[in-house]
């Protein structure tokens, strides 16, 4: 009877505790902007210091804060902006809109943690202005290269900027702009990321423990906000560099209360074939390359009204000459053509609007589309008779995603403490597939469609100074033909902060993805294929549970630590022996191997150094990457392709003078695995021999590490107008470091010349040396 009497007591405590920490008070809301272009400020802290108490602006720069006195001390500050504090007298809720100041120059580290003031949730945040200023490839200012610093993410092989989180493959990764999916996110084959620095307004990285209101991926979310526009004045931004120049304008459509921007880029390439004619070379590579992005926001009576578009497209064309000759008479000849475009389409609408003063809405509805089109054409003509034999062969690819996307979501600020997130979602996916193989008859199409929808709720509750955690659940499910499948997705992270220079954290999250990715093995054109679950292909799935830590010492320093296990399931590849599907498209699930696992598991450190005109971060992870498939490699486990063991990162930033920063990088990574062969069985008459393979990825290419350094010098001239030079060099010191491997034979001759035997040998092709780029920034 005690006992009953005292558990209820207990039960009866924790109730009132509960009811005093999140009972509901006066609130304080509004927007955080920049105080000279109107920019909203995603992320800003909003902080009561005597309570301990904040919350951070949302995507739209919107807050909402329970204040539990009448008179309170209100402080916002942000990155590379001079701290603001307001002094409130409540008489009840209150609209609040607070315009910060931007600072002479950026005091923060090129990272901060998303943690806000009370580490109450999860990844990472990435100052736009910081990432502008890391040396890249041809001196293009790249997000996607940028990110590839930190622990837990890589790129692929040299002059690839897909990346790979903690083990995943690039189409694990859901990459949002503007809240809308894009599917191809490189130009050039990979070479640079389809990402407009200039036009975006901020960055937000999640690592597989992202919340439940993000899903339809496994590895991680990068959720990347385009700029407003400047609601001030008319102002503009033209660059010029070796590979691409590119312009933004922005301005107020009304003074402080519309704006628009509009940022546009394009290559060079394409320019120096212009007076050249590819009838009259042996080689010819004819190349284009444009991104357009956009914007426009209108504010209601209530709210805010956003349209948002991206748009951007490769093309080219590859003709190779080659043949055979005796004398003055020609034996053989030999025309390839390849011609390949692919490219994305984004468009947004959303509007977002405060339902009384603690709750925030937002809808969106929105489109998306990649497209990927390939046709390559051989002519080959003998003239070894007196009749000329010719043979031509060809095939052409097609694929293409649309999504029609339908989005509501809501911020509700329940206490000073307490904030929960919950909405719904719906996508109609349309999948087409096609292949041709010679020049006559249609283009064979295969065309699936899907309907995908979720719901989600997400708890966000900090206990005490102390303690807090976010609670989601996700519900996510996908229609194909009269299949269903559906997935309860869990997400916990529970945070422990027990003084201001220690946080500890552990999460856990399973997730869900219904589409999957078909790539090429070779060096070359893209070759991409998205192709959705099916009522044969299940959809892949994971789950990963993570436990670190971060501790700040000396005020300027902060170390981080990781640990992480991730598993992943009904994973896709091709069967043995397959390397792409050129002119195979509709018949890929064939071709295919299913229900393969995954394990990743590895360890995470970042140390970083967060004020002053010296800054940056030291990087490091060590990670474990494996597959396993019931038909390849004999069942047994192999490790995956971008298996690295180290991967090892070092960036500086410093401020030289207030014209002049300096920045570098390090960076030294474990080389990639890949399938060698253990030896070859010649063939009669000296022809090429076949190879024998033995295990899948048996051996690894050399340890990738390369320098690079920039310099950038900023001018006021005379006029009032910002003038930015800026200097690099990419590979610094001639690393020749491997892209690809190249099997050959070399054949061995007697004194007669006659063959004898082949030498077989695998030679390393690295594509960069040393490369200096510079390039011109000018604002007006």
């Amino acid at each position: 009877m005690n006992f009953i009497f005292a558990k209820n007591r207990l039960i009866f405590l924790l109730c009132i505790s509960y009811v005093s920490v999140f009972a509901q008070n006066q609130s304080v809301s509004g927007y955080i902007n920049d105080q000279a272009t109107g920019e909203v400020l995603v992320g800003a802290n909003v902080y009561l210091k005597e309570w301990k108490i904040g919350t951070t602006t949302n995507e739209y720069g919107f807050y909402v804060l329970s204040v539990p006195a009448k008179k309170v001390v209100l402080s916002v500050s942000y990155i590379g902006y001079t701290n603001k504090e307001d002094e409130l007298i409540l008489s009840g809720d209150t609209l609040l809109n607070i315009s910060l100041e931007r600072a002479n120059y950026l005091e923060e580290i090129v990272i901060t943690a998303k943690q806000e003031v009370y580490a109450r949730t999860r990844g990472l945040r990435i100052p736009i202005e910081k990432i502008d200023k890391i040396p890249a490839l041809i001196g293009e200012k790249d997000l996607l290269r940028a990110l590839s610093f930190f622990p837990g993410i890589a790129t692929g092989a040299e002059g690839n900027a897909n990346l790979y989180v903690r083990g995943g493959t690039p189409d694990q990764n859901l990459i949002l702009l503007d809240g809308i999916p894009v599917y191809n996110t490189t130009h050039l084959g990979g070479f640079i990321s389809v990402f407009n620095t200039d036009a975006l307004n901020n960055v937000d990285i999640y690592k597989g423990d992202f919340p439940a209101r993000y899903g339809g991926r496994l590895s991680s979310v990068i959720d990347i906000t385009m700029r407003d526009g400047d609601k001030e004045k008319f102002q503009g931004k033209g660059s010029v560099g070796i590979l691409s120049s590119k312009l933004l304008l922005e301005g107020p459509l009304k003074k402080n209360k519309s704006s628009f921007l509009v940022a546009g880029r394009a290559s060079y390439l394409g320019l120096f074939n212009l007076f050249r004619k590819k009838e009259n070379t042996e080689n010819y590579l004819d190349y284009w390359l444009f991104d357009i992005n956009g914007k426009i926001n209108i504010p209601t009576k209530k709210g805010k009204l956003f349209f948002s578009l991206y748009t951007g497209n490769d093309i080219g064309i590859n003709l190779f000459r080659y043949g055979s000759a005796s004398g003055n008479r020609v034996l053989t000849r030999n025309i390839e053509e390849s011609k390949v475009s692919w490219g994305n389409t984004t468009l947004s609408t959303r509007y977002i609007v405060p339902v009384g003063n603690k709750v925030f809405a937002k809808f969106l509805v929105g489109f998306s589309e990649y497209r990927y089109n390939f046709s390559n054409e051989v002519i080959s003509q003998e003239f070894l008779t007196a009749d000329t034999l010719t043979e031509q062969s060809s095939y052409r690819n097609l694929s293409r995603v649309r999504d029609f996307i339908f989005q509501v979501n809501f911020d509700h600020t329940v206490g000073s403490r307490h904030f929960v997130k919950y909405g719904l979602g719906f996508t109609r996916h349309n999948f087409t597939t096609g292949s041709r193989e010679g020049n006559i008859g249609p283009l064979d199409k295969m065309i699936n469609r899907s309907n995908e929808g979720y719901v989600y709720l997400e708890d966000d509750i900090q206990f005490s100074n102390k303690w807090s955690t976010n609670l989601g659940i996700r519900w996510s499910a996908l229609n194909v033909k009269d299949k269903i499948y559906a997935q309860l997705e869990p997400r916990v992270s529970i945070n422990f902060r027990p003084n201001n220079l220690l946080s500890i954290k552990s999460s856990f999250a399973k997730s869900q993805q219904y589409l999957h990715l078909l790539v090429s093995d070779g060096f070359g054109f893209p070759n991409d294929i998205w192709v959705p679950a099916t009522d044969n292909i299940r959809p892949q799935s994971a789950r990963q549970f993570s436990l670190g830590g971060d501790y700040s010492f000396h005020k300027d320093y902060k170390f981080s630590l990781e640990v992480y296990y991730k598993q992943m399931f009904q994973l896709i590849d091709y069967k043995a022996g397959v390397e792409d599907i050129n002119g195979q498209l509709n018949d890929w699930e064939s071709l295919i191997e299913q229900d393969g696992k995954g394990t990743a598991y590895g360890l995470e450190m970042l140390f970083s150094k967060e004020k002053g005109r010296l800054n940056g971060f030291i990087a490091y992870t060590l990670s474990w990457n494996n597959r396993r498939f019931e038909n390849l490699n004999q069942g047994k486990v192999y490790p995956f392709t971008y298996d690295r063991r180290h991967d090892f990162s070092i960036v500086v930033q410093y401020e030289l003078s207030k014209k002049w920063t300096f920045s570098t990088n390090w960076v030294f990574q474990t080389g990639t695995a890949a399938t060698l062969p253990v030896g070859v069985l010649p063939l009669p008459g000296g022809e090429r021999g076949t190879e024998i393979f033995g295990t899948r990825n048996n051996g690894r290419l050399p340890n990738y590490h390369r320098m690079d350094v920039g310099f950038e010098n900023h001018r006021i001239t005379k006029r009032n107008r910002t003038l930015i030079w800026r200097f690099s060099v990419y590979n610094a010191y001639n690393r020749k470091n491997p892209s690809y491997l190249l099997a050959q034979d070399s054949p061995v001759l007697d004194d007669n010349d006659q063959f004898l035997f082949s030498i077989y040998t695998i030679e390393q092709v690295s594509l960069f040396s040393l490369i200096p780029a510079v390039g011109l920034d000018y604002k007006f």
